[in-house]
């Protein structure tokens, strides 16, 4: 049941609102539960008016970052938030099985920052990358690796947390897909996806090797580093 249908208002019943059906079954696939459990018939409205699904990643480490995103959008509150159809979300879906970038963002990552500024006053975020990208993130610096490969290819590589403290691992997260929400927005630009990426987390990087495996041209990494004021 989709919170339009809680409320009782028929009006507001789209085609999003099946897809919000949809996404409350991928949610328990990809959990065993479902994304709202009250001890009570009504207890659960409330949750699923009120309150927002514990990200599938929380409940099952082994959920891909990316169809945690998928499951999520479907879940939203706003029927305008979600995918428009199932056809959207069979269309991203493929994007995810592809290996390709995903349409679906994760939400409130500015928010969540602003956020954990105002706990944090005593400290800021100092992110010191490697190539040279006006993507309002800083100044970069583009590293070419393979004149043989496509140029207009590009792998945005996991940002390191040199902090040392796991809080800061969100933003690194959130670094990294800022920018590749901005890359792909580039015309004729091939972006590796994150999902391709992720293996190269904490490992050594050879960055000419890892362009030869991913067949890119381009590469970018980075590291976040939270730092007193």
């Amino acid at each position: 049941m989709a919170p339009e249908q809680a409320a009782g208002n028929n009006s507001q019943l789209t085609s999003a609102t099946d897809v919000y059906g949809l996404g409350a079954v991928l949610y328990q696939l990809l959990t065993g539960q479902p994304p709202f459990a009250g001890g009570t018939t009504y207890e659960t409205i409330r949750l699923l008016r009120d309150t927002e699904p514990r990200p599938p990643r929380q409940l099952n480490p082994k959920v891909d970052r990316d169809l945690s995103t998928i499951c999520l959008k479907c879940l939203e509150k706003d029927p305008k938030r979600r995918y428009p159809s199932a056809l959207a979300l069979a269309e991203d879906l493929e994007h995810w099985l592809k290996h390709e970038p995903i349409r679906a963002k994760r939400a409130g990552f500015f928010t969540h920052s602003r956020k954990w500024v105002r706990r944090n006053p005593s400290t800021s975020v100092l992110v010191t990358l490697s190539v040279a990208l006006a993507a309002g993130l800083g100044v970069m610096t583009w590293k070419r690796e393979s004149p043989v490969l496509v140029p207009k290819s590009v792998a945005v590589l996991p940002f390191e947390n040199l902090s040392g403290d796991p809080n800061n691992a969100y933003f690194a997260e959130g670094i990294q897909e800022e920018i590749l929400t901005r890359l792909t927005k580039i015309a004729d630009l091939r972006v590796i996806s994150r999902t391709s990426t992720e293996r190269y987390q904490s490992k050594p990087r050879d960055l000419a090797e890892i362009a030869k495996q991913l067949g890119v041209a381009n590469i970018l990494e980075g590291s976040v580093q939270k730092v007193a004021d």
